[in-house]
């Protein structure tokens, strides 16, 4: 399970409080995997090796993606503020070559694939959204040009009643 899934409801270790999950992950870092079972016995917490190792390994990549992102989170208020003539895109075009080249200095491959991943889809949501923004004044031209529209769009009828009847002109069909 990676870290930004939420955790089984039968997983003992990530479904406890923070708090009792961040004094398991301090406890573990200064003791081995062996003392922390037998401390958590002590509490009434039975759990194998394999449970503390995953846990631990769980643990420590959220910790890694909070420091990752704080530290993203950073550098990109301190570039806004060098340049405020920065755009958003411009701004998350650099969040994510820093997070991408922060994965790769760290050697953490499912983070990069991560940013990368994140990359595609911005860049498909960005490519829609001109398609759609040019092919909506595409259709504006040409309907602006029909007399049925036209005598719509000039009509006494509320928007909703206009919109329905322009989309079974435009469509050929009801508008559900």
């Amino acid at each position: 399970m990676s870290a930004t899934q939420k955790p089984r409801g039968d997983a003992k270790l990530k479904t406890l409080p923070p708090e009792r999950r961040e004094a398991i992950a301090d406890y573990l870092s200064s003791h081995t995997v062996a003392q922390t079972a037998e401390w958590l016995r002590a509490d009434g917490i039975q759990v194998s090796s394999g449970t503390l190792s995953k846990f631990w390994s769980w643990w420590r990549l959220g910790q890694q993606l909070r420091e990752n992102e704080s530290t993203v989170s950073q550098v990109l208020a301190d570039l806004k503020e060098s340049d405020p003539g920065l755009s958003e895109e411009a701004l998350e075009r650099a969040g994510q070559m820093f997070f991408s080249a922060l994965a790769i200095q760290q050697q953490d491959s499912l983070t990069w694939k991560r940013a990368q991943d994140a990359k595609t889809r911005l860049e498909l949501v960005r490519q829609n959204t001109l398609r759609l923004k040019r092919e909506t004044c595409e259709l504006f031209l040409k309907w602006s040009a029909d007399q049925r529209a036209k005598e719509i769009a000039a009509g006494a009828e509320g928007n909703e009643v206009k919109i329905d009847r322009l989309y079974q002109l435009m469509f050929g069909e009801e508008r559900k």
